[in-house]
């Protein structure tokens, strides 16, 4: 099996190689990178699992006219374990409701295999509009897989399905305006092994925005939209009430439905250059719930994995600088904090220490976030045949504060990389 996988992508490397040599630039491009990842925290969760994670990258974009372009993708993950002389032995995953089959006493070594992944992807983006037109309009769709190779997390296997479509309009010189309407369809393939906990999710967002060069290098964006979500899940309506909730078995039996979760998000962006050199962008964001926030979802304390960690509401701010001081060499550095609050969660309680199981009840979700970034890209020379090398080296660090304990997590990781491209 991992044989059959590593061939398809030296296969599709070769074939990204071969195309751009047989097709002139205008119509084709490649790229491809390799990569090594040392994460802390593997699961993203309390657990604090720790391993090595190998990466592949290969894309081809080809463009049968000026206003289409296709592009595929392949993306590979590898988990390197650890060497161990004793098997480490899971005894604190707990699944939260969803069949994952995590039970305390697996041999983790051999659990974490299941987490290396492949995903492929094929889009394509059309613009009819002339280049020099003051109103451009733009088309993109297409369709993505996401597969683990471990049975145990085959059900999380995805396919996504999107299409957008956008109009921009150039209202003066230092004015742009933009709308765009987005549809993504995330289908869990595998969804009946989940007994219908956790199923396809559909969002629609729509989206306005205006981009204002305010005088000299001063750039201000400002972005408005409406994101619904039709998510089917377990769920019960707060008529239940908290403060004496539901054991997990009466919400299986009375709580699995469809519901509609909406947000609006407002996010202000300041961009300005400081000297030849260096660029600095400060960015807030804002979400909250318009509807929707009396679902309670079969959350996961392995946060890797959990279908709702993208549903939100609250606020953030980022912190970007981009520099060229040093000769040959992109640097970047980041700055992040985020106040979330999420759908509400089932968390396991035990009535007295000694009882041997959880009773799984809904618990209040919120979270808050700070992370701090860095990366390092050194472009060099061409090769004879036109190509681009560009090793790279980025790393994070970041902190969860959580109101459930299983999502009070911290995490470092460091990577290294290179970039091919034509």
């Amino acid at each position: 099996m991992k044989k059959a996988t590593l061939l398809s992508i030296v296969a599709a490397l070769f074939a990204a190689f071969s195309v751009s040599a047989e097709i002139s630039l205008p119509s084709a491009s490649f790229e491809a990178s390799l990569g090594q990842k040392y994460e802390e925290n593997l699961l993203r969760d309390w657990t604090q699992i720790s391993d090595y994670t190998s990466t592949g990258h290969a894309a081809v974009k080809l463009y049968f006219t000026p206003a289409l372009e296709l592009n595929a993708s392949i993306d590979r993950s590898w988990i390197r374990l650890k060497e161990s002389t004793e098997p480490r032995m899971d005894t604190s995953i707990t699944n939260f409701g969803l069949d994952t089959n995590i039970v305390p006493g697996v041999d983790l070594d051999e659990l974490l295999k299941g987490l290396s992944t492949i995903t492929t992807g094929l889009h394509a983006t059309f613009i009819p509009t002339v280049a020099n037109s003051r109103l451009s309009v733009y088309f993109t769709g297409g369709v993505g897989r996401h597969s683990y190779d471990g049975e145990t997390f085959q059900i999380y296997n995805t396919t996504d399905y999107d299409i957008l479509g956008g109009v921009g309009y150039q209202y003066s010189p230092r004015v742009h305006l933009r709308s765009e309407v987005a549809y993504n369809y995330n289908d869990y393939t595998n969804a009946e092994y989940l007994n219908d906990m956790v199923n396809s999710k559909q969002s629609i967002d729509l989206v306005g925005g205006a981009n204002w060069s305010i005088s000299g290098t001063n750039v201000l964006d400002l972005e408005v939209g409406l994101s619904e979500q039709n998510i089917n899940a377990t769920f019960i309506d707060t008529a239940y009430g908290v403060d004496n909730p539901p054991v997990i078995d009466t919400i299986i039996t009375d709580g699995m439905r469809d519901k509609v979760t909406r947000t609006i998000y407002l996010s202000p962006r300041f961009s300005r250059q400081l000297g030849e050199r260096t660029g600095v962008t400060l960015t807030y964001t804002y979400r909250n719930f318009v509807s929707g926030s009396d679902i309670i979802v079969a959350g996961e304390a392995a946060s890797l994995l959990d279908p709702f960690a993208t549903v939100w509401e609250g606020s953030g701010v980022t912190l970007a600088i981009k520099t060229f001081l040093i000769p040959r060499l992109i640097t970047t550095f980041g700055l992040g904090y985020w106040d979330k609050t999420y759908l509400r969660h089932l968390k396991g309680f035990k009535d007295e220490p000694w009882w041997p199981s959880y009773d799984y009840r809904p618990a209040d979700r919120s979270d808050e976030k700070s992370s701090i970034y860095f990366g390092f890209q050194m472009p060099l020379p061409k090769t004879w045949a036109g190509l681009s090398i560009e090793p790279v080296l980025s790393g994070e660090y970041s902190d969860n504060s959580s109101t459930i304990d299983q999502y009070d997590t911290f995490d470092w990781n460091v990577s290294l990389g290179v970039s091919l491209r034509r």
